[in-house]
């Protein structure tokens, strides 16, 4: 484009000249052919400017777009991960499903032998004086004579042991392998699972407060308070206990409740002396004061 310009240029002032050499030009031709002359070389360099624009836009639109699909790469990345883990946990599910109805069907399909027959006549059982109804008794484990077996009930131990039990180490164990790889979505549903299946175990309490952990290390503070009350609520003697008080008051810091926060720390400092969390609490709790002067 600059060479177009300068070719421009050229002819004009070799029209000029010529028009000069001649002698038939006036001094108003001269003076319109200058004004001419700027005129074009005012519209080439504007030209030239807008070209450099587009130019630069262009350059820029194609590193965006580069950033954009590499972006889109990663995203569809995590997605696919994401659906590969939830894929397998529906597959296991699956496959434990299966295998409890199953042993559920050969438990209920096994035939249960009948207790030995005595040979005496039984005698009628005892019935209640104010309805007549007979009285549920024990079941007669003594020798009749005449049989060498004891009468007894079939045993359903053997047949409930056979059904599968669920792994509640493995249940836990999963979710939080989820917590630690940051996928805070399926550890909740792990640790929510967990506690409600394993509502008495020695590690509920942990399940509560990973659960809690889960809305906390993702930035969902307010969904995070009412479940590291729940440890304070539901598990009192816990060990957690301390952690969760300073990640609630905490919590309570990030949704602008400066004064809930200064009670949980000053409980804090109080209850759990000697403690990692009661050191933080003091400072935060100077922290608080100082901000409040």
């Amino acid at each position: 484009m600059k060479a177009g310009r300068n070719q421009i240029v050229t002819i004009a002032l070799a029209a000029l000249a010529a028009l000069l050499l001649v002698g038939c030009a006036s001094r108003g031709e001269i003076e319109t052919m200058q004004n001419q002359l700027n005129y074009l070389e005012r519209s080439s360099t504007q030209t030239q400017n807008r070209l450099n624009q587009l130019d630069s836009l262009y350059r820029l639109t194609i590193e965006k777009n580069v950033t954009y699909q590499a972006d889109l790469k990663d995203a569809l990345k995590n997605v696919l991960d994401q659906m590969d883990i939830i894929s397998s946990r529906l597959t296991d599910m699956e496959r434990r499903i299966n295998d409890l109805a199953e042993r559920q069907g050969l438990a209920s399909s096994s035939p249960v032998s009948s207790p030995p027959t005595n040979t005496t006549p039984p005698s009628s059982p005892p019935t209640n004086q104010e309805g007549g109804e007979p009285i549920a008794q024990q079941p007669d484990t003594t020798t009749q004579p005449g049989n060498n077996q004891s009468m007894t009930t079939p045993d359903t131990t053997t047949q409930q042991s056979s059904l599968p039990q669920i792994d509640k180490q493995k249940m836990f164990d999963n979710a939080f392998d989820d917590l630690r790889a940051g996928n805070f979505e399926l550890a909740k549903m792990g640790f929510e699972e967990f506690i409600k299946m394993f509502p008495d175990t020695p590690i509920t309490d942990d399940a509560q407060y990973w659960l809690a952990e889960c809305y906390y290390g993702n930035g969902e503070y307010a969904k995070a308070i009412p479940q590291f009350e729940a440890v304070d609520k539901n598990y009192p003697k816990s060990d957690k206990l301390p952690p969760a008080l300073f990640k609630l008051a905490r919590s309570y810091e990030q949704t602008d409740q400066p004064a809930r926060a200064v009670q949980i720390y000053e409980r804090i400092v109080k209850d759990f002396p000697h403690t990692f969390e009661a050191d933080q609490a003091a400072k935060k709790l100077a922290e608080l004061r100082d901000e409040s002067h």
